[in-house]
């Protein structure tokens, strides 16, 4: 009699829209991602609190801030795709912050629970 085991991938599809991407939660990449979500937004924070920039100053920064975010995370050319749907970087702005907290929670799913825990605490820092 043989006992069998379903391997599960580390990575997750993403579809946004009509696009469609992939996170490689592995290993070497799980504190990785905690890592980025978290200086991306401390990064845009800090944007938005300078009181020596003009709005659209920090649309631009935001933006740059974002296109290395969402290639880094999805995959060369992520953001000018999602760019040129919405037009906004507001709306990718907000998306991402969604997206990290799915891609965490996909986290949640596959990792122990130590795993989690850290990374979740990365994440609260």
């Amino acid at each position: 009699m043989a006992i069998k085991f379903n391997l599960r991938s580390s990575i997750i599809p993403i579809e946004i829209g009509d696009f469609k991407f992939e996170v490689d939660l592995s290993d070497k990449n799980r504190n990785a991602l905690a890592d980025k979500f978290d200086s991306l937004s401390k990064q845009i924070e800090n944007i938005s609190k300078n009181d020596q920039t003009t709005e659209a100053e920090k649309e631009i920064e935001i933006s740059g801030a974002l296109k290395i975010a969402y290639d880094e995370l999805l995959e060369e050319g992520a953001y000018d795709k999602l760019y040129g749907y919405t037009q906004s970087v507001y709306i990718l702005s907000e998306f991402y912050e969604e997206l990290a907290l799915g891609v965490l929670g996909a986290l949640m799913n596959q990792a122990p629970s130590a795993v989690v825990q850290q990374v979740m605490d990365k994440k609260a820092r």
